[in-house]
């Protein structure tokens, strides 16, 4: 979504041509009839570890939520965490890998 608002936000700062305009109004149809599909779903978002790193990211993340929840979507936050997960394991001397995604240890 944030890429999106950047996109949008864009296209309406510079709509001095007719190509942005017809970009800003053709990135606005697409969005509009996905979301109208998602409307009353139930729609789960991870918060991962990345997107906590700094507090611009995190109000970033919360915007999102809150423009997806006025738009009609029931949104369910999971938490990720990997770089916090990832400091805690080295700093306890707890070696893990990815295999097929998931984090497996050996403890």
């Amino acid at each position: 979504i944030t890429q999106s608002k950047n996109a949008i936000s864009t296209s309406l700062s510079s709509s001095s041509n007719e190509d942005d305009s017809t970009s800003f109004v053709d990135n606005a149809i697409t969005i509009a009839s996905s979301l109208s599909s998602l409307f009353g779903q139930t729609i789960i978002v991870k918060y991962g570890g990345n997107a906590m790193t700094t507090p611009e990211l995190a109000t970033l993340f919360c915007e999102d939520i809150a423009t997806l929840q006025k738009l009609g979507l029931r949104i369910v936050v999971v938490h990720g965490g990997g770089p916090m997960i990832n400091a805690m394991l080295e700093k306890v001397g707890v070696e893990s890998r990815f295999e097929g995604g998931m984090r497996v240890s050996t403890e």
